[in-house]
């Protein structure tokens, strides 16, 4: 019994004891909710991409099989219960594995397997799916999703040392808006005021910091549960006057402001590339801005904008069927 209806019941009976309950009509129990979808029901496949609808998918519900047509759609022919497995292939899509869960989620999107820009099947695995402190040639994947809780902005929370400088006060509301123009979303936004509450990451200059090494020049501490990040740390391992040393090859956008993009890449579930035509790249990805006067590339931007389609917990190579498995907590630290 609802908690609704057992508060008819209970109302039922105090008008009962209170002399009441004749002449009136009998109140009816509250509707219970939907355990699955009605056959004839339409479900909608396309592309996380360009969102054009997929035709001639293979799709498996339950042990039912169908196949899309022209406008990427199927009608359920009977009627299927919710957490009922849902599983659709086609040879442009990474096979996608989930769960219908809802009479609300009837539109699934797929991840190209080849996408524009370069994105492919080994730069998702790589970019979304791979720890990065496997290296370059191993075998990855093996990583779930991490990523932000939706409708969550998270603060960027600067020390007292870099709200006091302008240029670096600037360039990390900079950093803020791109990370949120990428993938169309709220996701970050400077509390000039450094309030301690709330979800978000301090973004500190702090060379003395017990991560920071010979090889680090800045990284991110986070942590969360299920998956989902909830705040932490960007950390510099360089002093305030390291970002204002001006020779030709270096100046701030170079240094602050990749390196901070680079590191809420991280923040926002991404993994390291291998390659220096990225700027998740670990191995100087401010040359990248140096060189093209720009900051994520197309592909790592595409797989953002389809990592933000995704839930937490989500498996290579997009099997979200075990979702965050957990609630249990978790901490990352992200180096470079």
């Amino acid at each position: 019994m609802t908690r609704p209806s057992r508060l008819l019941v209970l109302a039922s009976v105090l008008a009962a004891a209170c002399g009441g309950g004749g002449g009136g009509s009998p109140t009816s129990p509250s509707q219970a909710p939907p355990t699955g979808l009605p056959a004839g029901a339409t479900l909608t496949f396309v592309s996380g991409e360009t969102g054009a609808p997929v035709s001639g998918a293979a799709v498996t519900i339950g042990a039912a099989s169908y196949q899309t047509d022209g406008a990427g759609t199927l009608r359920l022919a009977a009627a299927t219960a919710f957490r009922s497995v849902v599983e659709a292939r086609h040879p442009a899509y990474l096979d996608r594995e989930t769960y219908l869960r809802t009479a609300d989620e009837v539109r699934f999107t797929l991840w190209p397997r080849q996408g524009s820009h370069g994105l492919d099947e080994a730069f998702t695995s790589r970019l979304v799916y791979t720890s990065t402190d496997v290296g370059d040639g191993e075998p990855g994947g093996d990583d779930p999703l991490y990523r932000l809780a939706p409708g969550q902005p998270m603060a960027l929370r600067p020390t007292t040392e870099i709200r006091g400088d302008a240029a670096l006060f600037g360039l990390l509301e900079d950093g803020a808006g791109i990370v949120n123009d990428v993938v169309g979303q709220n996701l970050f936004y400077v509390d000039a005021a450094g309030t301690a509450s709330g979800p978000g990451f301090t973004v500190e200059l702090k060379p003395e910091d017990p991560y920071c090494d010979a090889d680090t020049y800045a990284f991110v501490d986070y942590s969360g549960r299920g998956l989902v990040i909830s705040g932490g740390r960007v950390i510099y391992c360089e002093a305030l006057w390291y970002f204002h040393q001006r020779p030709a090859s270096r100046d701030l956008r170079d240094y602050f402001l990749a390196t901070l993009v680079h590191e809420l890449g991280h923040a926002y579930g991404l993994n390291h590339s291998t390659s220096n035509r990225d700027l998740m790249y670990s191995g100087g990805h401010w040359e990248k801005y140096a060189r093209d006067h720009g900051f994520y590339s197309g592909r790592e931007e595409l797989a953002m904008r389809l990592m933000w389609q995704r839930r937490a917990g989500t498996k290579f190579p997009d099997d979200d069927r075990s979702g965050i498995g957990t609630l249990s907590g978790f901490r990352r630290i992200v180096r470079n």
